[in-house]
């Protein structure tokens, strides 16, 4: 049997999935679906849920009434946790990239308080980690996927 993985979804993926044939709504949707459809659940956090609400399309709400009936949604609690490694101070960072740390925060803490991945169209955060040693080491951790560049089918593959 499978592990069951918790996934992070960004708002970004939530907001661009929609029913047309564009590549990046298509693609977005599409690893929705598939999300929907394997054993792994979603990890969200009340922050992350306020985007999602602030951000969704109308396709990404179906999909999360979906979610929610099928209980693959893992709440996190303790999302206040702001990790020492998270910690824009410890990390040597110009004014604009420790603001961009401290806005995707919480993408970060929920995939490390669950199974290390982050479904994401926005790859910056990753970007701005991987410009120092410490940053590059939390970036490691965690699996970033992007569904207009990866392959959806390696979800199942987690």
């Amino acid at each position: 049997m499978k592990k069951r993985i918790a996934l992070v979804v960004d708002a970004s993926v939530m907001r661009a999935a929609g029913k047309t044939n564009h590549p990046v709504s298509s693609s977005c949707r599409k690893c929705l679906e598939q999300i929907l459809c394997i054993c792994h659940h979603v990890a969200i956090t009340q922050s992350i849920r306020n985007e999602w609400n602030k951000h969704k399309s109308h396709f990404s709400r179906r999909w999360w009434l979906s979610m929610t009936a099928r209980r693959k949604l893992k709440y996190i609690p303790h999302e206040d946790i702001f990790h020492e490694e998270l910690n824009p101070s410890h990390i040597s960072l110009n004014d604009a990239d420790q603001k961009a740390i401290k806005k995707d925060c919480c993408l970060l803490e929920a995939a490390l308080l669950s199974d290390h991945v982050i479904i994401t169209l926005d790859d910056s955060i990753r970007k701005i980690l991987l410009k120092t040693k410490r940053g590059l080491k939390l970036a490691k951790k965690i699996k970033w996927i992007n569904p207009l560049i990866d392959k959806i089918e390696d979800l199942k593959n987690l």
